[in-house]
């Protein structure tokens, strides 16, 4: 949980502001980066000041260097495949439009009654179409 600087509310940790007064959470800034030593015998870390490899007791006097980069092994070829020709397809037909029934002709209804402007339906909210009736 992160603590507001200015109220000292209580927020969750993923949190950019404060909840209840809206000042910005402090982010802590990040630890700072010991320099290390790789043992070239066995490529583990080891504190900057090591004489020996805490991983394998071997001597890190010659570890001052970054090991060498290695460049990656470049990808293997693909084999060119060839597809036989296929015989040509006949068109599809796009499916037929269903047969949709006319809308319901609006129903009459007194002034004082909400009616729906888009289908005739007589409530606050249109079940039939959702537009408000107001």
């Amino acid at each position: 949980m992160k603590t507001c600087p200015q109220c000292n509310t209580a927020n969750r940790d993923e949190a950019k502001f404060c909840g209840s007064c809206g000042a910005r959470l402090e982010v802590p800034p990040p630890a700072p980066v010991e320099p290390t030593l790789t043992c070239l015998a066995c490529g583990a870390e080891n504190k900057s000041d090591a004489k020996f490899c805490e991983a394998c007791g071997a001597a890190l006097e010659q570890a001052l260097a970054p090991p060498p980069a290695v460049e990656p092994a470049p990808e293997p070829a693909l084999p060119v495949v060839e597809v036989p020709e296929e015989a040509p397809t006949p068109p599809v037909q796009p499916p037929a439009k269903p047969i949709l029934a006319p809308a319901p002709a609006p129903v009459a209804v007194p002034a004082e009654v909400a009616q729906c402007p888009a289908c005739g339906y007589t409530v606050h909210y249109c079940p039939s179409c959702g537009a408000s009736m107001q």
